[in-house]
């Protein structure tokens, strides 16, 4: 069984932001360091309010970027690795519609 849990390093611990529920005492783990994930916005030429902007702005995509729908871009660069340029390439999601100039094609999973 494998469960992520987020955590911080301070003074030689690791210390849990939230315990995983029924992680039974001396559980082996493996940690990876993942850095302070900061970005230095100035050498980017952004300020507070432009960032804050862009944050908000951004926000609005949240609940569709993390919807289900949205996994078939997780492997994305891999799919596509064959095509050349000027393949035409879609992308086809349940229960949805695909419009050319001629015909409509209806996506149903039942």
């Amino acid at each position: 069984m494998r469960v992520a849990a987020e955590g911080v390093y301070r003074r030689g611990r690791i210390e849990l932001i939230h315990v995983p529920e029924n992680m039974p005492e001396n559980t082996r783990v493996i940690v990876t360091f993942l850095g302070s994930g900061a970005i230095d916005l100035q050498t980017r030429e952004i300020d507070e309010n432009a960032a804050a902007e862009l944050r908000a702005r951004l926000g609005r995509f949240a609940e569709d970027w993390e919807s289900p729908e949205m996994d078939v871009y997780d492997d994305y660069d891999a799919a596509h690795a064959g095509c050349r340029r000027g393949d035409v390439v879609s992308v086809l999601y349940p229960n949805s519609e695909y419009r050319t100039k001629s015909k409509t094609i209806v996506i149903s999973i039942t």
